[in-house]
């Protein structure tokens, strides 16, 4: 599943059914770091001689970065404006697209908590 495509596993119309998005289960730390080391692998197997950065969590933030933000970007070699992948994409006909919550930029004072904890 990618971002809740299909959003029901194994069907829609089964007598039990789950989210098939990893995103929000307790999975969801090992899940994600085995399909980066995969990509990660992957992009090196043809090429990549570098490492995927690291988006550093423990590290305060009040916004989403401009590379994940921003529909468009210009590509450096050729100048050309193109859509940014980053900002939505496409999964069987489905857009994907950000809808992020303010709530999640709350920085408590210390000792305290977000109200998504």
């Amino acid at each position: 599943a990618f971002h809740g495509q299909p959003q029901w596993c194994p069907s829609p119309d089964a007598e039990k059914k789950f989210a098939c998005c990893a995103h929000g289960m307790a999975v969801f730390p090992h899940w994600h770091r085995l399909l980066t080391v995969q990509g990660e692998n992957s992009l090196k197997a043809h090429g990549l001689s570098f490492g995927l950065p690291y988006w550093d969590w423990t590290l305060p933030i009040t916004s989403l970065p401009a590379v994940v933000t921003e529909a468009e970007y210009t590509d450096p070699e050729t100048q050309a404006v193109k859509p940014n992948p980053l900002y939505q994409g496409s999964v069987d006909g489905h857009t994907t697209t950000r809808s992020v919550r303010d709530s999640l930029f709350e920085q408590p004072a210390f000792g305290k908590l977000t109200k998504l904890a």
